[in-house]
This record gives C-alpha cells, sequence and structure tokens, in this order.
C-alpha cells in the first residue's frame, strides 16, 4: 500500500510538469503591459484548435500549426505555433484575465495590463516620428513612426548621431509669415510639406516642396556650415540658416522673403534616415 501511494503521488508531481511541456502561452506575458495591434501567441504539441478568452468573452479561434523549430526537441515536430490578432487598445485601460484552452483543455490562465497607444480603440488620421537616442547603444539613435495599421510607433530606421553627415527626411515645418498668420503642417489643413536634406562635411542641400492651399512652392537652398558651438550657421546664405538642433532630429530655421508671403521665418523637422 505504501509503495502505491508513493507511485500514485509521484504520478500526481508528474502531471503539470507533463501539461506544462505540451504547451505555453508566450503572449502577453504575466504582468505585462499592451497597447497596439499585436497577437496571443504561443506554442503547443499537440492541439488542433486553439480558443482565447479575454475578461471571459471569446476572442474565438486562433491559427495553428505555424512553423516553431525551437519546439522540436519536446514535441518530436515544428509546426506547434498559434497566434491570434487582437487589438489591445479595445479593453478599457487596466487589469485583464486571459484564458487560452487547447482541444477544450485550458492550458493557461494569467493577467496583463493595457493602455490605449492612441488613447481611443482605434486611431485614425494621425502621423508622427520620435527619435530614442543612445539606442540601442551609445552614438546610434532609432527612429520611429506612427503606424495607423498596428495602433502603434514602429522602427524606421537606425542612425549615426555622431556626425550631421546623412541624409534627413522632413517631417514638420512652421512658418512665421509677415502676411498670413503662423502656419504648421502639423495643424493646418491646406498646408504640407515634403522634402531631403542632405549634408556632407560642412555642405549641405535641402530640397522642399511646399503645398499651400493647392499652390506648389519649391524650395531649393545649398550651403556651407559653420560650426560656433552648438549652433551652426550657414555661411553662404548671409548667416540665415541655423541648425538649432544636432542627432538624428534636426531641427533647422531659415528667414527669407517670398513674393507671396513676405518675410519668412521657416521652422523645419528632419528625421535622419542614414
Amino acid at each position: 500500500m505504501t509503495m502505491l501511494r508513493t507511485l500514485i503521488s509521484s504520478a500526481g508531481l508528474c502531471l503539470p510538469m507533463l501539461a506544462a511541456a505540451q504547451g505555453n502561452l508566450e503572449n502577453p506575458v504575466a504582468g505585462s503591459t499592451e497597447s497596439g495591434i499585436g497577437v496571443v501567441s504561443g506554442w503547443h504539441c499537440t492541439a488542433k484548435e486553439i480558443t482565447v478568452f479575454v475578461d471571459g468573452a471569446s476572442l474565438g479561434k486562433s491559427g495553428v500549426g505555424s512553423a516553431r523549430n525551437g519546439t522540436a526537441g519536446i514535441c518530436g515536430h515544428a509546426n506547434t505555433g498559434f497566434s491570434l490578432l487582437y487589438n489591445y487598445n479595445l479593453p478599457e485601460p487596466g487589469a485583464h484575465g486571459i484564458a487560452v484552452y487547447a482541444d477544450g483543455q485550458l492550458l493557461e490562465r494569467r493577467t496583463f495590463n493595457t493602455v490605449r497607444s492612441g488613447g481611443v480603440p482605434f486611431l485614425e488620421g494621425k502621423s508622427a516620428t520620435a527619435t530614442i537616442q543612445n539606442f540601442p547603444v551609445n552614438g546610434k539613435a532609432t527612429a520611429l513612426r506612427w503606424s495607423q495599421a498596428k495602433q502603434s510607433f514602429v522602427v524606421v530606421g537606425n542612425t549615426d548621431t555622431t556626425t550631421l553627415d546623412g541624409t534627413y527626411a522632413l517631417y514638420r515645418v512652421t512658418l512665421q509669415t509677415s502676411r498670413y498668420a503662423l502656419m504648421d503642417t502639423a495643424a493646418n489643413s491646406g498646408f504640407s510639406a515634403t522634402g531631403t536634406m542632405a549634408v556632407t562635411g560642412s555642405s549641405y542641400t535641402q530640397q522642399i516642396s511646399i503645398l499651400l492651399n493647392g499652390v506648389s512652392m519649391p524650395v531649393t537652398i545649398e550651403g556651407r556650415l559653420n560650426d560656433r558651438g552648438h549652433y551652426l550657421y550657414d555661411q553662404i546664405n548671409g548667416n540665415q540658416l541655423v541648425v538649432v538642433e544636432r542627432g538624428a532630429a534636426l531641427i533647422t530655421s531659415i528667414l527669407y522673403q517670398d513674393p507671396t508671403l513676405g518675410w519668412v521665418n521657416e521652422i523645419d523637422y528632419w528625421t535622419k534616415t542614414n
């Protein structure tokens, strides 16, 4: 009887380990904070059907059988992955419970947190860029851009911030004019701008196209920069262009006279692309 009890006890201890070896919920991580459009994902050795519930409401069935080579040693084959697309912006911000079932049997239950990346369940019609300095290492910067499809910022490039040399993309323009009010491409409809800037040593070239109420105004500026501490002045164009911020996020200011706008103080916001 004692040996029988020992065998039963040992078998009971093995059952949870065996169940854990058959599958794993990987995303969302327990206690993590999620936002945007992502996945509920993991793997299971034998499941033909994975169903997911968040706060007791069914999200439906996930796809099963995608290749996961890391599980071949456990399951004897690699076609074990499962995933289900989910908008983590949908639930109210805060703590939530998720339960995943494999062929009707509970695989795992855990809690996670959500925030709304755009402040609403699905943000539309917005664009923005951002730069994280000294990531992934010092002297490098990571450029981010808002993705409506993913409802989150995505990495669009990594750049060297130890030098101004490189190519820049224009993402915002602000104009203070003597004949019109302050205009900003981030706020005013009918006003937009595109452009690139190339910097090699002290030489730079800007090619900008400003669209104002359907009228296109192309602008090309070439010059040389004179480094005077934090600021860099354009020696050729009467010291009118000034670089007021350096690195992956670069801001330039230029003063000029335009036949339509009058005197213009133009602030250009650039993101380094390479």
